[in-house]
Parts: structure tokens; sequence; C-alpha cells
């Protein structure tokens, strides 16, 4: 199993001498809720749709019951595709075109926070404990009804796949090869971002079927 790496940065509004922790991680939640979103697609994004149904055609034992699972995660997960408009912004004074993301971006989507959230969650309690600060009990309660059918196949054999911890030491040499840091320091300076001087920057890891695979 080959990985796609997803990295996720916010870079804001004066920083002097930084410091970066890169921390990859390969959560089986995360991989979970990904490959759903991917395989029923409730919002367009680009993902490897093809390859992660054969996935599951082939080696995570088809139930009866799954396409109604994946249907309803589909109408669950629509509702989520929505903007959330700031009701004000922040003032940032910075050296960039009204083009750059800082000065453009007046809300947040939704499904792209939730499926983040469920990265970091790390596990299924925790993942609900968040949700419920951000959805309806309802819709909660649904999207965890759906997790709980797949997780008890899913995980164990999420787990039993080899090469993603020396992915995570791979990734990590790769970034250092490449100076990674230096060039997060760099934007860090030129930005003037408002973070702190020693930041842990974690990287999630999304785990693709296919032997030769793009990474992003």
């Amino acid at each position: 199993m080959n990985n796609v790496v997803v990295l996720v940065l916010l870079l804001v509004g004066s920083v002097g001498k930084a410091e970066h922790h890169m921390a990859f991680e390969v959560s089986p939640l995360g991989n979970l809720v990904y490959q759903l979103d991917c395989m029923t697609q409730p919002a367009m994004f680009p993902c490897s749709q093809e390859a992660y149904n054969e996935l599951w055609q082939s080696e995570l034992s088809v139930e009866d019951a799954d396409a109604n699972m994946l249907a309803r995660w589909k109408a669950s997960r629509k509702q989520l595709d929505q903007k959330v408009e700031y009701l004000s912004l922040p003032k940032v004074d910075m050296l960039t075109s009204p083009n750059f993301p800082v000065n453009s971006n007046h809300g947040i989507n939704v499904l792209n926070q939730v499926r983040i959230m469920a990265f970091a969650a790390g596990n299924l309690d925790s993942y609900q404990q968040q949700l419920k600060f951000w959805l309806p009990i309802n819709q909660v309660q649904e999207e965890w009804q759906v997790l709980n059918h797949f997780w008890p196949r899913f995980e164990p054999w999420f787990a039993q796949q080899e090469g993603l911890q020396q992915f995570v030491a791979d990734a990590q040499l790769l970034s250092k090869e490449h100076q990674v840091n230096d060039l997060l320091t760099s934007m860090r300076t030129f930005y003037q971002a408002d973070l702190p001087e020693i930041l842990e920057l974690p990287v999630y890891l999304v785990a693709h079927p296919q032997e030769r695979a793009a990474t992003s």
C-alpha cells in the first residue's frame, strides 16, 4: 500500500526565530473517513475513487448493508458541504496580494473541517465528542452509526497493512532532504506569522491502495 501525504498549514499575521517539529501520523479513523468521502463523493474533491472501490471489493468483505450505509453517509455528509462565513474579519496588514489565502478567505467549508477533525481525533469516541460541537445531535448519531458499521472490519485490516510506519520514517527523511523546515521558517518570516516560536505541525498520511500513486 502506497501513501498520499496531506499537509495542513495555517499561516497568519510576527515572528522571530522559529523552530518546527513535523509530526507525521497515520490515523486509521482519518483514513476510514477519507475513504468513505472519496467513494461516495458528497462533494467533489480529487481522490482515487476507483482504486478505493476496488480495494473494498477485494479486501474488506463487502456486506449486504454496505450500499445502504454508504448512501446514508453521502446524504449526511452532503449537508455539510456548505461555507460558514465569518461575521467579522481580523485586520491583517501584510505585503501580499488580495488573492493570498489569508486575505481572500472569508469563511470555512464545514465538510473539509470535519474531515480534518477525523485525522486529529485519533479514535471514534474523541471524534464523536468533537462532532457534537459542530453538528446537530441527530447528524452526529447518523455518522456514528455508519462509522460503527464499517469500523470493526476496517480497523483490524488497516492495522495489518505493512509499510505504513516505514512510510512515516521515509516522509521524515524526505522532508529533511528537501529542507522543508527551512522553507517553513522562511515563509513564517516573510509573512510575519504570529505563531509559537516552537511549533509542532501535524502531517496526516492517507494510505493509497495502489503500489504507485501521486503524492500531494
